[in-house]
């Protein structure tokens, strides 16, 4: 299973050096690059490890900068790129193809009638990444000579000096690097290498985080150099590593890679056989954002939000966690996410998110909600047992939950006389529309938003069905369900034949405003409006929002409404949610014009488009975000959790139906 791209792609600079790829270990750590081999993020390194895993990611080698010497001439097989605007070298009119092959990133490169390839892979639950190079024609050997380039700091940043000072020496065909505070860099391969004395190579020009109004003038140290000879058929590799026990060899490490990945193929196929390539890729995908998470010393598992610059978030966890976990046949893994979830919840609320180095955070009010959906979607994918179990633990954390969320939690969470739950506090953003600039949220959502509470009345019904399985009452929970079931029906707006937002905001207003968040509720089976409401509503929503990479998030008609996502930070957050369409809003979408008895033959041509996308951004991976405007351009995040697992949950519930 590949993706391909030939030369009108791999040998011009400008689309190559747009296209990326990602590689993960499990463990939070990462490497990533363009197909062109330039730098064009702070994120972009051989090596980025995650010192706290998942967290406190740092880069620890940027690149090894390959020449390759044919016949007495020299050939740079990667670009770099220079603050000015120049690339030299630019290595990308000898590069023939790439594709990815289980999952990871594969080059040939075609000079003087010779064939090279090299791969790249990172190893399983080790910060190891190897990379093989391999002569595929008849022929004299080629010699390959590469420049160790890396700087120690925090992913996000950048630097202008090449990073904290090295100790590097050399054993052989070995480079180790030490650097204060971390373990050290090694980088091992079967050639020949030399030291190098730390100089500084500045102003690499990273364009994507210029695009972003970011510092994009970075410098990396000279670790060292390297040398290999290759021959016509033998593979040589190179092992980058900060483990004390890495890998035994370049090759096991590949052959680690590999089976792993056919592994989650082979899991996905024992319950659908018949994926059409992509979505296969998307089954490879949907493993990199979940990683090991310790808890209290005991092991655990979450979900990164995105790459590369998220951490886990409660929210997008609970929301992916179906399509990354059920869809790809890992139940096991799902359950396991849920009760590391489970052991940080306070005051009856799950973490919005776990920032670097700091106490999670709990400033949300649907994350909590997000997470009973979660647990009803597994109970029903694993066996019996299983799924008693669970719930054995978990009924007592949501029974506090309710507790709390009846009697009232932070930022005003409570449940009102109406048997609807209220929430929001001046200058707090709860909702997944949580966009701030400064000290200014931007769509604060206070009061009764639509999602919310079409999720608290889930919520409700959900636990009461636990309870049952587990033998005991849900007598105290029906009148909550009653209450919160007739009170639903005042979201329903008359004038726009649709969902109103929020409703009983300050000063008891209503926001009318067309946005996605109707959507959510209306595609979950529990939603209790009539029919004739519900497909009203799901007609208006499709006209004003949907595109072809998924959802807007306001109506184009909204005097705020703005269509491309770009600019200074300040404009970017600003229209975060302001008609930046979102690639996970077509899970809803798609499962309430199911709940409607919508053809899903039909259906299925608004999920094919973000299909297309993969081969755009991360290739074999969803981006974040897009523009509101044609051609909805791909922003943000270029690897995105729940936009890879809202397909997957997507495709499973339209072959469902």
């Amino acid at each position: 299973m590949t993706l391909r791209y030939g030369r009108s792609i791999c040998s011009d600079i400008q689309p190559a050096r747009r296209r990326e790829w990602l590689c993960t270990n499990g463990l939070g750590g990462y490497a990533m690059g363009t197909i062109a081999g330039s730098l064009e993020r702070t994120y972009h390194g051989l090596l980025i490890e995650a010192i706290g895993s998942p967290v406190d990611r740092v880069l620890r080698l940027a690149k090894l900068d390959p020449i390759a010497t044919i016949s007495g001439r020299p050939y740079a097989l990667d670009a770099n790129a220079w603050v000015g605007g120049a690339v030299a070298p630019d290595g990308t009119p000898g590069l023939e193809s790439f594709r990815l092959e289980d999952g990871g990133p594969v080059w040939v490169f075609l000079l003087r009638g010779r064939r090279i390839e090299r791969r790249i892979a990172m190893v399983p639950g080790e910060h190891t990444t190897v990379v093989s190079w391999r002569l595929l024609d008849v022929g004299p050997p080629v010699s390959l000579h590469f420049k160790a380039l890396g700087s120690l700091r925090v992913h996000h940043h950048t630097t202008h000096d090449g990073g904290p000072r090295a100790w590097i020496s050399a054993e052989g065909g070995d480079l180790i690097v030490g650097q204060e505070g971390v373990r050290p860099l090694r980088i091992l391969s079967d050639g020949v290498a030399e030291a190098g004395h730390g100089e500084v190579y500045n102003n690499f020009l990273l364009r994507m985080e210029a695009e972003r109004g970011l510092g994009h003038a970075d410098s990396h140290r000279l670790f060292g150099e390297l040398r290999l000879e290759l021959v016509q058929g033998q593979t040589r590799t190179l092992r980058v590593t900060t483990e004390e026990a890495p890998v035994a060899s370049g090759a096991e490490g590949f052959e680690r890679a590999s089976a792993y990945a056919r592994g989650l193929l082979e899991r996905r196929a024992r319950v659908s056989s018949d994926d059409p390539e992509l979505l296969s890729q998307l089954v490879l995908a949907a493993d990199q954002f979940i990683v090991r998470r310790e808890v209290d010393g005991q092991p655990g598992r979450t979900i990164l939000a995105g790459y590369p610059w998220f951490g886990d978030w409660g929210r997008d966890t609970m929301i992916a966690l179906p399509g990354l976990t059920l869809s790809t046949n890992r139940a096991e893994v799902a359950a396991q996410i849920l009760r590391t979830f489970a052991r940080f919840v306070d005051q009856g609320m799950l973490p919005n998110r776990f920032p670097d180095g700091e106490p999670p955070e709990y400033n949300t009010v649907d994350a909590t909600l997000w997470f009973f959906h979660a647990i009803g979607q597994t109970v029903e994918a694993l066996d019996a047992a299983e799924a008693d179990a669970l719930l054995a633990d978990l009924v007592p954390v949501l029974d506090d939950i309710i507790r709390h969320h009846v009697e009232g939690t932070r930022f005003n969470i409570r449940v009102d006389a109406d048997g609807l739950l209220s929430s929001g506090a001046d200058g707090v953003q709860l909702t997944w529309m949580d966009a701030r600039v400064g000290t200014r949220v931007i769509t604060p959502r206070q009061g009764k938003p639509v999602e919310v509470n079409g999720l608290w009345l889930d919520a409700l019904c959900a636990l009461a069905a636990f309870r049952k399985r587990l033998g005991r009452s849900d007598e105290d929970l029906l009148p909550h369900i009653e209450r919160a079931r007739a009170a639903f029906a005042r979201y329903w707006n008359p004038d726009t034949g649709a969902l109103n937002d929020v409703i009983d905001g300050p000063d008891g207003r209503y926001d009318g405003s067309i946005r996605p968040n109707q959507l959510i509720a209306l595609a979950l089976s529990t939603c209790p409006l009539p029919l004739e409401q519900r497909r009203s509503a799901v007609r208006v929503a499709g006209e004003h929002l949907l595109t072809s990479h998924g959802l807007r998030s306001l109506s184009p008609g909204h005097p705020d409404y703005v269509g491309a996502y770009e600019g200074p930070v300040a404009h970017r957050d600003g229209c975060y949610h302001q008609g930046t369409t979102w690639g996970w809003l077509i899970g809803p979408w798609v499962r309430a014009r199911l709940a409607i008895g919508d053809d899903p033959e039909i259906v299925r041509n608004d999920l094919l488009p973000l299909l297309d996308q993969m081969n755009y951004g991360v290739i074999g991976n969803v981006s974040e975000i897009f523009d509101g405007d044609a051609p909805f351009d791909p922003r943000g995040a270029p690897a995105q959790a729940w936009s890879v697992a809202e397909i997957l949950s997507s495709w499973d519930a339209l072959r469902g139906a």
